[in-house]
């Protein structure tokens, strides 16, 4: 028999996962070793530092849940259910693959993350828990944002402890931060403007407010001198889903006031792409904002062409092995054999021309997060983890448009909800949940809007009082 969750020793357990979920939201994008040097550095002290403070809050998670009482019963939770399925589907698929042991070493980076999402209904316990993680997200945020825009005007305060090698040939390779890339960067940014925006959106004339449009106005300009695309996209996405959300549920005399906070971020972008798109004072770098968004509908650029020829390279992966995977992290092993089988079927001069242009560079992600999971954990994972994904969709569209809302989380709840959406749409055009930084963040938004939805269905009636363990 199981100990009732209100033990001390339970109490204590949570409090430690909780404590170690922070630390991996405000550390993870920050932490970096100085002068240490690997083939890709920033990739791989993230991976160590988030692999080792997230098995350490997994093991505390197993204890929690295996030996205490859950508040909320498992059985009659799909989403955990889902989330167990692709866990279990990831281990499957490294046990049938070619290579076991790397590929459950890849799969030691995702599966504690899933752990702590099965725990997250146990361990958020009021409104200022939600709140405490906001604060860690945008407080990371802010310091990742404010360096990186010391970096681009060349007034770089830690360039001797990290002497990046920043290429010249494109403005947006100087926005790197502490994530060491542009792209990656854009990624991380968005659903962090998008909790900032919320706090304006809900708390108009107050501090929140002010505070959220004011870190809205440090992430937007730097997350559009990224020149991050699919982050963009996202962006918008998820803002459609606050505006829509705050319009329907607030007073007249409140629409007008959210509809102006909406237009100034709107006529920050807009100023700050103009500036940075022709050549002027201020625009020293010759940044070329608009002209990047403009090769995106071009069909002949090489970054098109390359991610059609990944998308080509994840389905002959999937074709050997399509229940199954070929095993997490095997894309980049797969991605030569695969290469050469297609060169060998289809030697037209498009195709070839595609190769050449990779110049023996091996791809490590697909440019897809869904393709990528397909290809990796097969149809079986595959269904799992958009499962997961429909459940928690349904659960926040249940909670933000179809139920009265409880106070308790009703600005919290439509802020992660369009973190995550931003989140979700970038993964179609980029690799957010396998970078650290990002997946960290997004596993944490995931399992926070759940609690947050179950919380929510409690306090409107939809979910009875005896799933909290009465």
């Amino acid at each position: 028999m199981r100990i009732e969750p209100y033990h001390g020793v339970c109490a204590a357990l949570e409090r430690a996962i909780f404590s170690l979920v922070l630390v991996l939201l405000f550390a993870t994008p920050l932490f970096l070793i100085p002068k240490v040097v690997t083939q890709n550095s920033v990739l791989d002290q993230k991976n160590l530092f988030a692999g080792v403070v997230s098995s350490i809050a997994a093991a505390l998670c197993a204890i929690r849940l295996f030996l205490f009482r859950e508040k909320k019963p498992l059985r009659r939770d799909f989403f955990r259910l889902a989330i167990l399925g692709y866990g279990a589907s990831i281990i499957l698929s490294a046990l049938f693959s070619g290579e076991v042991w790397y590929s459950l070493g890849e799969g030691l980076k995702v599966l504690p993350l899933l752990t702590i999402v099965l725990a997250f209904p146990e361990i958020i316990k009021r409104e200022s828990d939600l709140s405490k993680m906001r604060a860690a997200i945008l407080s990371a945020g802010f310091l990742v944002s404010a360096f990186a825009l010391c970096q681009y005007m060349q007034m770089d305060i830690f360039k001797e402890w990290f002497p990046y090698r920043l290429p010249g040939s494109q403005a947006r390779n100087y926005m790197i931060s502490t994530i060491g890339n542009p792209e990656y960067l854009g990624g991380y940014l968005a659903p962090l403007a998008l909790l900032a925006l919320a706090g304006g959106f809900s708390d108009w004339g107050g501090w929140r407010g002010w505070t959220g449009l004011a870190l809205g106005a440090i992430f937007l300009p730097s997350l559009l001198l990224t020149g991050s695309r699919g982050a963009l996209i996202g962006l918008g996405a998820g803002s459609c889903l606050l505006l829509v959300f705050y319009l329907k549920h607030s007073a007249p005399i409140a629409r007008r006031r959210i509809i102006i906070a909406a237009i100034i971020p709107v006529c920050l972008a807009f100023f700050v792409a103009i500036v940075f798109s022709f050549p002027n004072p201020i625009n020293r770098r010759n940044h070329a904002i608009l002209q990047r968004f403009r090769e995106a509908i071009n069909i002949r650029s090489e970054s098109l062409k390359e991610r059609v020829l990944f998308h080509a390279i994840g389905a002959e992966i999937i074709a050997e092995n399509p229940l199954l995977g070929a095993g997490e992290g095997m894309f980049r092993v797969r991605f030569f054999p695969s290469l050469s089988k297609i060169a060998a079927r289809d030697e037209r001069a498009g195709v070839l021309r595609a190769i050449e242009q990779l110049r023996n560079r091996v791809a490590d992600h697909s440019h897809n997060d869904y393709l990528q999971v397909w290809v990796e954990n097969g149809a079986l994972g595959f269904l799992f983890f958009t499962l997961a994904i429909a459940v928690i969709i349904g659960e926040m569209w249940q909670g933000l448009f179809l139920t009265k809302r409880g106070a308790a989380v009703s600005q919290h709840l439509p802020s992660f909800g369009a973190a995550l959406v931003c989140i979700l749409v970038n993964a179609v055009f980029s690799f957010p949940l396998h970078t650290p930084s990002r997946a960290v963040l997004f596993w944490c938004l995931l399992g926070a809007s759940h609690a947050a939805a179950l919380w929510n269905g409690m306090e409107s009636g939809l979910l009875p009082k005896s799933d909290e363990g009465k």
